[in-house]
């Protein structure tokens, strides 16, 4: 930039002094601004050799451009008049001092992309010349020519401009010819292409995808009338089919570029017909043809899509067709392979010898043939639970494959069961149904047929319902006053997956001493289960309902009510027995196994307490009772609570269980009043104290002798 802000305050001083631009140079071409020179530029020598000797070929007056002042005259001439080479002459007397001349030349077209800079030579007459070739330049239209004279001081002062005009190729005819349809190759013809510096070479791309992915520039070779010419085939085009543009490029003889012309040409396939029929008439298999075809280029194969419109194209599939000698196209395929009714669509196509893919035709056809019949029960057991299904008149064009019997209860169809019906001699299908499958339930059943046919159409033929209503009856018996036999009569309840259970609860307090009894089933079908009142809190009347339990389901078989008469202090302890029975165990039902969970139970959740020794118990327990019961229920308690608490859990499981109260050694000395409990086995006495457990839990005071026991007990 430093030489060109240096060349412009030169200039704008030149200017002012007047000495140097002739008048009839425009403001508008002195505020051009140029590029800054680089040594390449400037340094440079002209492309032709001029000696002082060197005549100026004589110009004609149309083929000279200038610029002329009172001290500078700049042209511009055509050499040949082939509009390749002009010649730029300058003379000046403007600036005498001159080290260097320099002429700074471009095209108008795309601004200044192509500026050259040119070092001229000077001749013997003083002028200076140089021999500019358009072939550096590229450009049809305007050139600028601007004179720059170098000072010694470094200074550079702008002498003056001119222009100069190269034309462009003028257009040309372009036509297509001899298209064949079946090899998909034409020819382009191109005429009437001039141009004053000749023409070098003509170039035609061809293209047909929208985003000229599949173009190719063709050489065109000259014809002897003049013309240009070249073959194109599809072939280079990946066999695309469409309509095929075509651009004409010529480069004239001084290297520029023109598009001269274009055209069109339509490529397309011959389609005669697409059809699709059912040979067999029973809906089975169908046969699809494609006829008249000619691809230009030629087939690699062709494909046929097909699917049904019932579930958009979920069944879709592609079928590879057969070629015949007749240049037909065809395919069998069965309906097995949709199954669905309905309209089916059919899409022929082709696949080229590049692999791509274009439609070609599409056609429809109907497969409109359902199946029918009739659904009925017969046969309803209401002792057994079962019903059979029968399905007659049964009308299936392409033949039954199978019968489907869905049936259910519920109103979400959760304990829904589909049946396989079987083919029967006189031409129906049956099945029978047992409300076993379906979680025992009892009222109306709804019922399905549906027909699958050999074709592979499954379709609901028909339904009906069924009202099974089983009669279950619970019944209740007295073997004491303080157990009761509970019954069910259901024989279908056979026990594989099945069960009844029977919840049992006092009423006196709602269902806060609910239990759930597992029934046992009878040879008879008869399931049953012993109420145990002193397991339930209160005496008086009960509640017991029964359940049948499959498939993770209840359903609600009948209910009994009951009275047991029994001690109330007696209920209360065995519930508060139960209670750590059923925390403890584990599920284990080994009595030795529960003796020493429920050991641990008493030891890990009842927390120690002080208490009165003796404890003042509620009117009706005796002191035993009381301190076995404060202690489960309040979860704390001193040595006699955890004593009488493990001596009740123990009798429960069939111990011979004692509580002992007497007095074990103190810290301090002495001996202080304690309790435990003595369990005799096969006649061995053996030693059990949780309280000592709980507060020495190194020590070992479970199932001890007083030989063993880890200090001496009094009692």
């Amino acid at each position: 930039m430093k030489k060109i802000l240096m060349r412009m305050l030169t200039l704008f001083f030149g200017l002012m002094l007047c000495t140097c631009v002739p008048m009839n140079v425009s403001a508008t071409a002195l505020e051009q601004e140029l590029p800054e020179l680089s040594e390449a530029d400037t340094d440079h020598d002209s492309e032709i050799s001029l000696t002082s000797d060197d005549q100026e070929p004589e110009l004609s007056a149309a083929a000279e451009n200038s610029r002329t002042g009172a001290n500078v005259s700049l042209t511009a001439a055509d050499v040949d008049r082939t509009e390749r080479t002009y010649r730029v002459t300058l003379k000046q007397s403007a600036v005498q001092d001159a080290t260097r001349i320099l002429f700074a030349v471009w095209g108008l077209q795309n601004g200044q992309d192509d500026l050259r800079w040119y070092t001229a030579q000077k001749m013997s007459d003083g002028s200076y010349m140089y021999d500019v070739s358009v072939s550096s330049h590229r450009q049809a239209g305007t050139y600028v020519v601007h004179a720059y004279a170098d000072r010694p001081n470094g200074s550079s002062v702008f002498l003056g401009q001119t222009t100069f005009e190269v034309s462009a190729p003028a257009a040309a005819s372009v036509t297509v010819t001899n298209y064949n349809a079946a090899t998909g190759s034409f020819q382009v013809w191109v005429s009437g292409i001039r141009s004053t510096s000749g023409i070098r070479q003509v170039q035609i791309p061809i293209w047909c995808a929208s985003d000229q992915s599949d173009i190719r520039w063709y050489p065109a070779s000259l014809q002897p009338n003049g013309s240009y010419a070249v073959q194109a085939s599809v072939s280079n085009h990946g066999f695309h089919m469409g309509k095929y543009n075509i651009h004409v490029y010529a480069e004239s003889g001084n290297g520029i570029l023109s598009y001269v012309g274009g055209t069109t040409q339509e490529v397309s396939a011959s389609i005669g017909a697409l059809s699709a029929s059912n040979p067999d008439k029973g809906e089975m298999n169908y046969q699809v043809v494609l006829s008249g075809v000619q691809i230009p280029g030629g087939v690699k194969e062709v494909q046929f899509a097909v699917w049904g419109d019932q579930g958009g194209q979920d069944d879709l599939r592609w079928y590879k067709a057969t070629k015949y000698s007749d240049g037909s196209y065809a395919c069998a395929f069965p309906i097995s392979n949709h199954k669905q009714l309905g309209t089916y669509n059919v899409h022929a196509y082709a696949v080229n010898n590049s692999g791509a893919m274009q439609i070609l035709k599409a056609t429809t056809f109907q497969v409109k043939n359902a199946p029918s019949g009739k659904v009925s029960v017969a046969n309803l057991n209401k002792n057994a639970g079962t019903f059979d299904i029968v399905l007659s008149n049964i009308s299936a064009p392409s033949g039954v494959q199978s019968v489907l019997i869905p049936v259910w209860h519920a109103a979400d169809q959760s304990d829904i069961k589909w049946y396989n019906a079987r083919l029967q001699s006189n031409g129906t299908y049956a099945v029978s149904a047992n409300i076993a499958n379906h979680n025992f339930n009892t009222g109306g059943y709804n019922i399905h047929a549906y027909v699958t046919m050999r074709n592979g159409i499954m379709a609901c033929v028909s339904g009906t319902t069924a009202q099974v209503d089983v009669a279950y009856q619970v019944q209740s018996s007295k073997i004491s006053d303080s157990q009761y036999q509970v019954s069910l009569s259901a024989p279908w309840v056979n026990g594989n997956g099945a069960k009844v259970m029977f919840p049992t609860w006092s009423d006196a307090n709602g269902q806060d001493d609910i239990i759930w009894y597992e029934g046992t089933r009878s040879s008879n079908g008869v399931w049953s289960v012993t109420v145990d009142g002193a397991r339930h809190r209160s005496p008086g009347s009960f509640s017991t309902h029964a359940y049948v339990m499959s498939n993770g389901k209840n359903t609600f078989a009948g209910a009994v009510s009951y009275s047991m008469n029994f001690s109330v202090q007696q209920s209360r302890l065995a519930g508060d027995v139960n209670i750590v029975l059923s925390q403890s165990s584990n599920g284990s039902t080994d009595p030795g196994t529960q003796l020493r969970n429920s050991y641990n139970w008493v030891v890990n959740n009842i927390s120690y307490r002080t208490l009165p020794i003796p404890m003042q118990p509620e009117t009706g327990y005796t002191s035993e009772q009381w301190y076995a019961i404060y202690g489960i229920e309040q979860r704390a308690g001193n040595c006699y609570c955890y004593a009488a608490a493990f001596a009740a859990v123990a009798r429960q499981l069939g111990y011979d269980a004692t509580m002992i109260s007497g007095s074990v050694p103190l810290l301090a000395g002495g001996y202080g009043p304690h309790a435990w409990v003595e369990l005799n086995i096969n006649g061995v006495t053996y030693v059990c104290d949780p309280e000592s457990q709980r507060e020495y839990p190194n020590y070992g005071f479970y199932m001890v002798t007083y030989a063993t026991a880890p200090y001496a007990y009094r009692k």
